[in-house]
């Protein structure tokens, strides 16, 4: 009985896992799905990206006033990959402009986030926003990709 017990137990935990990843040849990890990027400002502002793929891995890399400065990778769990990449299927995403705010009235010394996403197609879209007269549903799947990172869970490259 013990063995049926680790057995759905060992069979639950491979089915939640990502595929396998390649640290040292990227190519290999599938194409990049979703990259992001924080860019600086005139003050101190965290200036940093990452890319995700689509197997799940995460490389991460910190430039000025972060937690980590650096390269660094984590892997993401299937099931978080899959709700992310559902989470834009069904989001406004690809009917952003390219720019936010759209007539560049924004302070110029606030931080620029970079955000595309590659869609089931293979279609990339790139959406730039100073935080700036942004549509509130770019705003939320820029804080749910932004979450993403755990230093805790980083691994130096």
């Amino acid at each position: 009985m013990k063995n049926i017990g680790f057995l759905v137990l060992f069979l639950t935990m491979l089915g939640c896992q990502t595929k396998k990843v390649d640290i040292k040849n990227l190519d290999k990890n599938g194409p990049v799905i979703i990259q992001f990027a924080r860019q600086a400002c005139f003050g101190k502002c965290p200036i940093y990206n990452f890319s995700v793929y689509e197997n799940g891995l995460l490389i991460y890399n910190g430039e000025r006033f972060v937690e980590k400065e650096g390269t660094y990778y984590q892997v993401l769990a299937k099931s978080t990959v899959d709700s992310l990449v559902n989470t834009f299927e069904t989001s406004s995403f690809s009917s952003f402009s390219e720019n936010y705010p759209t007539d560049k009235s924004a302070p110029s010394d606030l931080p620029t986030i970079e955000l595309r996403y590659r869609n089931k197609k293979g279609i990339v879209k790139k959406v730039c926003s100073k935080g700036w007269g942004a549509p509130d549903e770019l705003v939320l799947l820029q804080q749910k990709v932004d979450s993403l990172l755990s230093f805790q869970q980083m691994t130096k490259k």
